[in-house]
């Protein structure tokens, strides 16, 4: 007896053993995006000239669209279901009111809320005239949304189905209540011969923020404002002017983001966090323009921009992502998950212009 009950006490000891090691079927370590293998796909068209994206937005990394420039009528949003990239004729029916269109940005928030702004527009005796567009997709088909303005659209951001923000040019904002759009515009003081523009909107808790660039009559000088909105107004919290006196930026510039971790960042000639009245500076102005920018937490971000600039923060540091870079690429957009991100560069140097999106895992 005491024979069998040894023998039974090893053999448990063996299975235990045994089940501890490592059989090559548990959860595997988490990458750091700085050990990612990337794959890229060029997108173009057969006989475009310029296939040149600018945003990018994800429900998951089965459900991309990225927007922007194309001298086609088509090719001006792409779509990744997961295995392939494919155009797709946004606009359907209306399409033909949009051939000449600029695709700005896109946004939104899970596979049927799906957001695109921008303009198509037109000469006439020397002036510049503008028709905006809103597209909405909701999961099946796309639907254009009437706006009374005759100002180009570039920026949008989408809360919920019944919270969706866009602003552009002339400082006008737009919000849809899920049911009906509310223009306002957000007055600052220009002289005639002035370019006034909201370029970028987020909404960050509860705020809604969004930045305008004016530049003076065609000159070098241009004004930098912040307007923030809590309530029913909107208000200036903060400006600062680049010229020949001063090219020392106060914030990023470029777009506006709302972080997972509930902070209020700005890219452009550096990065730079929000902080009460004040602006901290993750990133200098002398590591690059940075044009794209995302998170998945505050040990876990990708900045992308000019000069084949490609960053990647894990907590500690900032560290340029050496794989992705690549001096005659220009780095327009990003959209991370937990285990994979996709970049999107333009590639200028050579003919035709066309669009890489990096994907790494």
């Amino acid at each position: 007896m005491e024979k069998k009950f040894s023998l039974l006490l090893v053999v448990i000891i063996v299975v235990i053993t045994n089940s501890c090691k490592d059989n090559g079927t548990g959860p595997e370590e988490k990458k750091s995006v700085r050990d990612y293998t990337w794959t890229a796909d060029t997108l173009t068209r057969g006989g475009s000239i310029q296939t040149l994206m600018r945003s990018i937005w994800g429900s998951s990394a089965n459900n991309i669209y990225i927007c922007g420039h194309n001298d086609d009528a088509y090719g001006k949003i792409w779509h990744y279901d997961g295995n392939e990239w494919e155009y797709i004729d946004s606009t359907q029916n209306i399409r033909q009111q949009f051939g000449g269109a600029s695709y700005q940005a896109v946004n939104g928030t899970d596979a049927s809320n799906v957001w695109v702004v921008g303009y198509s527009g037109t000469t006439y005796q020397g002036k510049d005239y503008y028709i905006p567009f809103i597209l909405e997709y909701n999961g099946t088909s796309w639907k254009k949304h009437q706006v009374n303005t005759k100002s180009a659209v570039y920026s949008v951001y989408a809360v919920s189905a019944n919270d969706v923000w866009a602003c552009g040019a002339d400082g006008i904002v737009y919000h849809y209540d899920g049911s009906s759009w509310e223009i306002d515009t957000i007055e600052v003081s220009t002289s005639e011969g002035d370019q006034y523009n909201l370029y970028s909107i987020t909404k960050s808790n509860s705020v809604t923020y969004t930045q305008a660039a004016v530049i003076e009559n065609n000159s070098p000088r241009r004004r930098y404002y912040l307007f923030e909105k809590r309530d029913e107004n909107w208000s200036k919290v903060d400006s600062f002017t680049i010229d020949s006196q001063n090219s020392q930026w106060k914030w990023g510039a470029n777009h506006l983001y709302n972080t997972s971790f509930g902070k209020l960042y700005a890219v452009g000639f550096g990065i730079y966090e929000r902080d009460g009245s004040n602006w901290i500076t993750i990133l200098p102005q002398e590591f690059a323009s940075f044009r794209g920018f995302r998170d998945k937490g505050s040990s876990n971000m990708i900045a992308c921009g000019d000069g084949g600039s490609a960053y990647h923060y894990d907590g500690n540091n900032w560290q340029e992502i050496n794989a992705l870079h690549g001096k005659d690429l220009l780095y327009t957009g990003v959209w991370m998950e937990e285990n994979e991100a996709f970049v999107i560069a333009n590639d200028l140097s050579g003919y035709p212009q066309t669009t890489i999106v990096f994907h790494g895992k």
